[in-house]
């Protein structure tokens, strides 16, 4: 849910036509691996659960024997594996824009879309973009945002317990 590995999006040249370089470095970190390896083990233990054998109709498209080869396993999940690209983060508050979506070192321009979450929300990025761009178009138009102080909930187990 909260992948570790870093990716990059930078300019190819101060041209406007040459599109941009983006590296998502999916699975960099060992981390990242582990965790969907998991994932995959867990989701083979749960379709053969004897309350769902009246429900399968045919394997999973997988050969099930790799859960207990960690070799297999791993190769399987580089293969299979893929991003739902619900990336954030490369304009990130803080680092490159302002919280008001301004770019840092540049006049008259703000980003005002996923790509300035700090984090990888733990769902769809759909609401907070629009929640985002909102705020930030009232600054725009010389609405104030109103001071919070809410906290959000996170599980004191997060990084370690799965399930």
């Amino acid at each position: 849910m909260r992948p570790k590995s870093r990716g990059f999006i930078k300019l190819k040249s101060n041209l406007t036509q040459d599109k941009v370089i983006i590296q998502p470095k999916l699975l960099e970190e060992k981390e990242d691996l582990e965790d969907l390896c998991e994932a995959v083990r867990l989701t083979i233990e749960i379709m053969n659960a004897n309350a769902l054998t009246p429900h399968r109709k045919k394997s999973l498209n997988i050969d099930e024997s790799i859960a207990n080869d960690r070799s297999r396993l791993e190769d399987w999940v580089k293969t299979h594996v893929e991003s739902a690209y619900h990336c954030s983060g490369t304009c990130a508050m803080g680092s490159v824009t302002e919280a008001d979506g301004r770019v840092k070192g540049l006049k008259n321009l703000r980003v005002c879309d996923a790509s300035i979450m700090p984090y990888v929300t733990s769902g769809n990025t759909n609401a907070p973009t629009i929640m985002l761009a909102e705020k930030i178009s009232d600054l725009i138009k010389g609405n104030s945002l109103n001071p919070s102080d809410a906290q959000y909930y996170i599980h004191p187990d997060w990084e370690t317990k799965q399930r």
